[in-house]
């Protein structure tokens, strides 16, 4: 996994937002090992936006001027993100730190060579492996908060990753970004998420108890996979077994299988001692109950 340093700049006199700006990168980005440095800017010292003659690429820009805010230079393992901080106030520059969160996660993620990436959440238990495979929004992070109460670690809540050369899963781990009635439905499950963890903005920074950090050898003898759908919404939710065709054909729409593992070798090794379902969501208790009673306990 690379290395990220994250230079933070703003223009203007703003102490009070370059302070926000080093507590929410220094939380936020704990497990990816950031070193966040700051640099204060007066008006007129420089050119507000202007770039690092080596960047290697311009992540965002401000709307109406198209004046670089985050840009990216990659340097060997090292990948450096530069952001300008513009004077924002309260929610607008919380959602600024959302953005940049975001776009940094996945540059890594699609610039990694040899990496097959999964479109899922990823949870290690006695040895055993459960992945909630969905797009954003359909509650693997709610899910995967959840089971940590069941006595599962977190390897990562949204991105699942698989070095193919060395022939590992490698933890991914963001923090995780809640959603809705998130905290509403682990409460009512149980688990009361705020005892645990603090809450930056949306995102939910864990101790490092509840997350797994060290590479996960494959295939893992005790794989259980869910592929998350409500295709019978208002229906309880209920598991159904797949084969191996029906998940490849439905894990190609979650990953880059096919990009980086035409022949699928990889893939189906890793599958060969997996359970696999496709998972109808229902009421949140009841779908915790139905993961719980096909895996490991």
């Amino acid at each position: 996994m690379a290395t990220f340093l994250v230079d933070v700049g703003f223009q203007g006199q703003d102490a009070g937002a370059l302070r926000q700006a080093r507590n929410w990168f220094e939380d936020v980005f704990r497990p990816f090992r950031v070193l966040v440095t700051a640099k204060r800017e007066q008006t007129g010292t420089r050119c507000f936006g202007e770039l690092p003659k080596d960047h290697t690429e311009v992540l965002l820009r401000e709307r109406t001027t198209s004046q670089p805010l985050m840009w990216v230079t990659r340097r060997g393992k090292v990948l450096d993100v530069g952001l300008h901080i513009l004077e924002r106030a309260g929610s607008d520059l919380l959602s600024f730190f959302e953005r940049a969160e975001e776009l940094i996660s996945n540059y890594v993620v699609t610039h990694l060579q040899r990496h097959l990436w999964i479109h899922a959440a990823a949870l290690y238990k006695n040895s055993s492996l459960v992945l909630l495979i969905a797009p954003s929004g359909m509650g693997k992070t709610t899910l995967s908060l959840a089971l940590l109460d069941r006595g599962y670690v977190l390897a990562t809540d949204d991105v699942t990753l698989f070095d193919l050369e060395m022939g590992q899963l490698m933890p991914f781990p963001r923090c995780p970004r809640i959603r809705g009635n998130a905290l509403g439905a682990l409460r009512n499950s149980g688990f009361h998420l705020l005892e645990r963890a603090t809450l930056r903005g949306r995102y939910v920074v864990l101790p490092a108890r509840h997350l797994h950090l060290a590479p996960i050898d494959c295939p893992v003898r005790g794989v259980h996979v869910f592929f998350l759908t409500r295709e019978h919404a208002g229906v309880s939710a209920g598991v159904q077994p797949l084969t191996l065709s029906e998940t490849i054909r439905l894990l190609a729409k979650q990953s880059n299988v096919l990009a980086q593992d035409p022949q699928l070798e990889f893939i189906t090794t890793m599958l060969r001692h997996a359970s696999v379902y496709r998972l109808d969501l229902g009421a949140f208790d009841d779908t915790l109950e139905r993961i719980m009673e096909v895996t490991p306990q």
